[in-house]
């Protein structure tokens, strides 16, 4: 909403910001982000360079299930920000840059970790292959092939495309869950780990650790299988490829743990001090690096050992449920055990896991980085569809989600535990425009200002994505005529 005034106003009355009490930025001072809370300030006044008039950015409501996290909220929301903001402002940004300038932005800029394909789904709508091409090209980009279109579809299969009927044995086949969340007094009582999972994940890839690169190899040629099953309507392959692509992503939070607790190890043999005293006490990586160099022994998961132990690393608080495993496990002289667990797939996520793994026509995936009260979607290849996940759920004491209650717990206490339906946006995102002039005001400059204002958001709405091939060899993209 634009009006008269200046300043940039954000209302989300269930995040406690009320058309009386909204957060407020001022144009005329620089806007330092802290958290996603300070996107609409960030976007338009930082930016955009917003002023002269005053912008108010309304979220009128969100699933309560959503804003628990994992089901790509902030990707949506943060695209309809730039979405919004260069129609107003005439930016001219296009669907490509704004994926490109939202993914960074939530990185760099709102303390988060993604790779943007909530913020891409948000721009494209309906059933999408997402394939990224970092490492192939500079900044943010992907190629989307769209699995409804005929020749895209016949180059994953050859045997069908997805159709309407394919979506909707989708949809009848799956639930979205929450296995327990807790909440006391408004706040969540579990400490959300999904920052951490990223982080071990990030690690592992970017360290080219031995161990991890076949399985994130495993990982692209399921996504590659999955999108084909789809195309099939084939649930039981669609099945056992999530089931063993949630089991690869455990093993990688194995893996980053394994080499934590051989970093601790090492260090112990080499000092005769425990990790978290040597790194504690402000021991540089450096000096230990030396030290364990000299003792002949690796130092391999050092650097994760820091952010476990080191009070100054900026990730240290992400690690807290790992320091209290570690703790716990010490006590119990388990230390050995330490790689055996997971932070993905983590408290009453197991059991349900466990449940539906029995029955062997379910999957059960974290959405997100998944944690301790990460939302799941839960898929069946059973004929039944939903109502056999339904009958399975509810042997678990999972029912259907009310929002009114699961609200009220959110704002005070108790648990949130059940499923919601299964739904797929089939179209991109669009929007509407309303111009109102007061009647008491017939200024012919404010009719004049405000038909211009409408011609130049209509006029500036982002260019959508372009067909292109890309050349795996010479890593050349090239742009074909609009079909």
């Amino acid at each position: 909403m634009v009006e008269k005034g200046s300043a940039v106003q954000y209302v989300a009355p269930q995040y406690g910001l009320t058309e009386a009490n909204p957060a407020t930025w001022d144009p005329a001072k620089d806007v330092v982000p802290k958290h996603q809370g300070d996107a609409p300030g960030f976007v338009f006044i930082k930016l955009m360079g917003w002023q002269g008039a005053k912008v108010k950015v309304h979220l009128n409501k969100i699933d309560v299930m959503a804003k628990e996290g994992g089901m790509g909220s902030t990707g949506a929301f943060n695209a309809g920000l730039l979405v919004a903001s260069t129609m107003l402002m005439g930016s001219g940004l296009s669907e490509g840059d704004i994926f490109s300038v939202g993914t960074k932005m939530e990185n760099a800029e709102f303390a988060g970790l993604t790779g943007g394909q909530e913020l891409l789904s948000s721009l494209q709508g309906g059933s999408m292959l997402h394939i990224w091409l970092f490492g192939f090209s500079q900044g943010y980009s992907a190629f989307t092939v769209p699995l409804t279109d005929k020749a895209a579809a016949n180059a994953l299969s050859s045997t069908s495309d997805l159709s309407s009927a394919a979506l909707s044995k989708l949809t009848a086949s799956a639930l979205y869950v929450q296995a327990g969340k807790s909440f006391k007094n408004g706040k969540a009582e579990v400490h959300r780990t999904a920052a951490a999972v990223n982080i071990m994940w990030t690690d592992l890839l970017t360290d080219h650790d031995a161990a991890t690169l076949p399985v994130l190899q495993r990982m692209k040629e399921l996504s590659g299988l999955y999108a084909t099953s789809l195309l099939e309507s084939d649930m039981a392959v669609t099945v056992n490829v999530i089931n063993e692509f949630v089991d690869l992503r455990i093993q990688m939070g194995h893996r980053w743990l394994e080499l934590v607790h051989q970093a601790a190890e090492n260090i112990k043999k080499a000092s005769g001090a425990t990790a978290s005293e040597i790194i504690g006490n402000g021991s540089k990586m450096a000096q230990l690096q030396v030290m364990l160099k000299a003792s002949g022994l690796s130092d391999a998961g050092l650097r994760y050992a820091y952010r476990v132990w080191d009070t100054t690393d900026n990730t240290y608080f992400e690690f807290d449920s790992t320091r209290s495993l570690y703790a716990e496990l010490k006590e119990k002289n388990e230390l050995h055990r330490l790689s055996s667990h997971d932070f993905y797939v983590y408290g009453p996520v197991v059991n349900l896991l466990e449940l539906t793994r029995k029955k062997g026509d379910i999957a059960v995936m974290p959405l997100g980085a998944g944690g301790p009260g990460a939302n799941l979607i839960v898929l069946t290849s059973n004929a039944r569809g939903v109502a056999y996940l339904q009958e399975v759920l509810g042997s678990a004491g999972i029912e259907e989600l009310n929002e009114e209650e699961v609200s009220t717990i959110v704002k005070g206490s108790g648990t949130i535990r059940g499923w919601m339906p299964f739904t797929i946006g089939p179209d991109p995102w669009d929007y509407t425009l309303e111009a109102h002039i007061p009647p008491e005001n017939t200024r012919d400059q404010l009719r004049t200002d405000v038909a211009t204002l409408v011609r130049k958001i209509k006029a500036n709405r982002p260019i959508p994505a372009e067909w292109a091939t890309y050349d795996q060899r010479s890593g050349h993209i090239h742009l074909l005529t609009k079909q």
